[in-house]
């Protein structure tokens, strides 16, 4: 918690500032896939801090969201929201550029700033709603529990967990596959389409 914490701390505060700081330029921001690769760094931040920073701060026995009731579902709630939102974004990314790169005239029309930005819209507000449930699960002052602030019955560990391995993880990166996959697909189709075809040689 002390030492491995604060390495991957680190290295993703340097990691996504260099990718805010990249992607935050003019000429990308237009981009939609960009965008949303921005926004995503920018809540992969807000995941890491409120995820290592209390981390760190245990092992000194100074993490006050430990004992404060508020900031421990607080804390919680943004680091399970900001994570999800991430993960999100990346796998819309990914649709954008499945439809940027469709042989299709009408799919690469949809691949727009405002489509993306409606979809991160919508993501951040469903996301919101899903994880709510961390405000009511999590407690602090627990105590037999692997942390103070931790889950206050079995039935919420079990829904939180399952929450994040589903909705969080699961889901987003069987997105990212197949529609990685589907973009091979449509690069190859392009490929096709653009090879010369050599003409027959008449006698």
């Amino acid at each position: 918690n002390r030492y491995l914490a604060m390495g991957i701390f680190l290295f993703g505060i340097i990691g996504n500032i260099l990718n805010t700081l990249v992607l935050s330029q003019r000429q990308l921001r237009s981009n939609p896939c960009s965008w949303l690769f921005l926004v995503s760094s920018i809540f992969c931040l807000i995941s890491l801090c409120s995820s290592l920073i209390p981390r760190f701060l245990s092992t000194w026995n100074t993490d006050i969201t430990n004992t404060n009731d508020i900031l421990c579902k607080l804390r919680v709630f943004i680091y399970y929201n900001s994570m999800t939102i991430a993960f999100w974004l990346i796998a819309l990314a990914t649709i954008d550029r499945w439809l940027s790169s469709s042989t299709t005239v009408n799919y690469r029309h949809k691949s727009t700033l405002k489509n993306a930005k409606r979809g991160m819209l919508a993501i951040i507000i469903i996301s919101t709603m899903i994880e709510t449930q961390q405000i009511f699960c999590y407690k602090a002052n627990l105590i037999h529990t692997p942390l103070k602030c931790y889950t206050k019955t079995v039935t919420c560990g079990i829904l939180s967990d399952l929450t994040f391995a589903l909705i969080t993880v699961f889901v987003p990166l069987t997105l990212m596959f197949i529609f990685g996959l589907k973009i091979i697909s449509n690069v190859r189709q392009t490929q096709a389409r653009l090879r010369p075809i050599a003409a027959p040689i008449a006698d």
